[in-house]
């Protein structure tokens, strides 16, 4: 079996390369919530474990495979891309089940095995579910590798908005006035001291900084206080079935209520997924498991957190108001793992008349 490809210098530089330290490692399994749920969801449905062969997709240190093994795997592929597939081998044999998992150091793309699969494992979420493209390695590993029937942990997996007050608006905008303030200052200097003229570039500059500053998402952790009305599904795939065109785009028409009395105005919405571990109709679980990364307490947090997507200005929207929108969550053109989202936006005021239109609003999810 020719199982020894590496990941193409620029995709290893780019994304691979910060999986292979420790500390990240440890950032991810710290995450009691993220791993709890996963060594819950195996070791309370042990049943769809026991004699089977597993598939650890991006198995990192094994932490996955060693659960499936210890609820009785038959035989756990972990396959990571990156060197610490080293020390996934001696994690597992430190534990004792190095007889039953083995280590194959590859992309899962060009991944040679003498057998097919019960079960894939697997922790590919990014923020906003797919950033990251992990997902797309996922799919093409089930689709050579899983048996008829067999079982994908996570099994599906949705995507929400919810609209939100934050404070955060005055600061980005702030933040934003004070950078193009700034190189106006620099481009005056630079003509004084050195007869050089940078004027030409003012609207590149503008424009990237709004870009950076109005138009990227940010990571945030949110508590309930922060929402200012229920949460929406947008979003869902069956990772059972789901193709690689399914997860190219994922397009939605929603709606969003405001319901938070004295409310005047939203900063933007946030956006988290959950997924589920529910088996296959073949194979079904006996307890369901999911895992959320909405806002909520901080003992319930995830290191994922959210994205908050914020409106310059903000969007007039008070109590009783319904916000229409649709949204497009999009791969970007200048990087395959990075994520952008475009919406269009209409408020209906509580009395029923019009209220702000918002047209092709744009994001990053960098």
């Amino acid at each position: 079996m020719a199982n020894n490809e590496r990941p193409s210098e620029g995709d290893f530089h780019s994304y691979f390369c910060t999986y292979e330290y420790i500390y990240h490692q440890k950032q991810m399994i710290e995450d009691t919530v993220r791993t709890g749920a996963y060594h819950a969801a195996i070791m309370r449905n042990k049943h769809l474990f026991e004699g089977k062969v597993v598939l650890d997709i991006g198995a990192g240190t094994g932490i996955l495979s060693i659960f499936a093994a210890k609820a009785g795997a038959r035989k756990v592929y972990a396959v990571e891309a990156t060197a610490m597939a080293s020390r996934a081998k001696q994690i597992i044999a430190a534990n004792g089940l190095d007889d039953r998992i083995e280590v194959i150091r590859t992309m899962v793309e060009k991944l040679e095995l003498e057998e097919k699969v019960d079960v894939i494992i697997s922790e590919w979420m990014g923020y906003m579910l797919l950033r990251e493209a992990m997902l797309d390695s996922v799919i093409k590993g089930r689709e050579k590798w899983l048996k008829e029937g067999g079982v994908m942990f996570p099994s599906h997996a949705s995507v929400y908005l919810a609209p939100i007050r934050m404070g955060h608006h005055a600061r980005q905008q702030g933040q934003h006035d004070e950078a193009v303030e700034d190189w106006y200052g620099f481009v005056d200097e630079t003509q004084s001291l050195y007869d050089l003229d940078l004027s030409c570039l003012n609207k590149q500059f503008e424009d990237e900084t709004v870009d950076y500053f109005l138009q990227t998402s940010h990571w945030c952790e949110l508590e309930n206080h922060n929402l200012v009305g229920p949460a929406t599904k947008i979003n869902t795939l069956d990772l059972r079935s789901c193709s690689m065109d399914d997860i190219q785009e994922l397009s939605s028409s929603w709606q969003l209520q405001v319901t938070a009395p004295g409310t005047e105005y939203i900063d933007g919405v946030v956006g988290y997924f959950d997924v589920d571990f529910d088996g296959s109709p073949q194979n079904p679980v006996e307890e369901k498991i999911t895992l959320s990364t909405g806002p909520g307490p901080r003992a319930q947090q995830t290191h994922w957190g959210q994205m908050a997507f914020l409106m310059h200005p903000p969007l007039q929207s008070g109590a009783g108001a319904k916000i229409d929108g649709t949204s497009r969550i999009f791969k970007r053109g200048d990087n395959m793992r990075l994520l952008g989202m475009e919406s269009d936006i209409k408020v209906t005021n509580a009395d029923g008349s019009e209220g702000e239109q918002r047209k092709k609003v744009l994001w990053n999810v960098d």
